[in-house]
């Protein structure tokens, strides 16, 4: 039995959706999603259980979004597909995915991708990550972990707030940004773990933070309306 997904990206949207992968697997489905291919060497690793393939620089926006990722899941004969995009528009209109009318406006978007898939919504906050001990090692030696600090992490495409001096004397220790120590964005779970307190905004690194229940004091910086922000429920202060 075989399904696939159809999410290119970005990388927060793609950790959204995985436990909904992991649960397919886990009834004995295999599952295959086509990402971008920057994201395939640490998504595999991170997640062995689904089979990532690769879309190919260079290729058009409705390509990459959907063309490539649905030609290279009908290739291997997957004929259960699931399209997790709340939704896509391009110079002649809005892509039909057919999907019921008033589904994109009725639910905020991670809970979308989990109607989308017939995957039950509780499940997001069951992501499972393979976690690396030599990539974490390296992260903690980089930022001296050793020492009291905030984890800060704000996004590129954010809201251009500075969360360091929005934080003030809230800040505990010494602020200490996330940034490309490793090649994998998982690699700072460790750090996640360990810091005495998170301010980040609602992009990649906090999603993984909330699916993996971290119970960390975290403040919440929001940049996204309604429709577009995940639900975070793990005891967050929202900024």
């Amino acid at each position: 039995m075989k399904v696939g997904f159809v999410q290119s990206g970005a990388i927060g949207d793609i950790v959204i959706a995985l436990p909904a992968a992991k649960w397919y697997v886990d009834r004995g489905y295999d599952v295959f999603w086509p990402i971008d291919h920057r994201y395939v060497s640490f998504f595999q690793r991170a997640a062995p259980y689904v089979n990532f393939l690769t879309v190919p620089p260079g290729v058009s926006a409705y390509d990459w979004h959907l063309g490539v990722p649905k030609q290279l899941l009908a290739d291997l004969q997957v004929k259960d597909i699931f399209t997790m995009y709340l939704r896509l528009e391009s110079g002649s209109g809005k892509f039909e995915f057919g999907q019921p009318l008033f589904l994109p406006e009725a639910l905020k978007f991670d809970e979308y991708k989990y109607a989308i898939a017939n995957v039950p919504f509780s499940e997001k906050w069951n992501l499972v990550i393979h976690r690396d001990p030599q990539g974490e090692a390296k992260v903690l030696e980089a930022i001296q972990a050793h020492l009291p600090y905030t984890l800060v992490h704000q996004a590129p495409a954010g809201s251009m707030r500075d969360i360091v001096v929005n934080m003030g004397a809230e800040l505990v220790g010494r602020a200490v940004h996330v940034q490309n120590l490793t090649d994998s964005p998982f690699d700072w779970i460790a750090a996640f773990e360990q810091a005495s307190l998170l301010a980040v905004e609602d992009s990649v690194h906090a999603n993984v933070i909330e699916q993996l229940n971290l119970m960390v004091p975290k403040h919440l910086f929001l940049r996204s309306p309604c429709s577009h922000c995940p639900v975070f429920k793990n005891g967050w202060k929202f900024r």
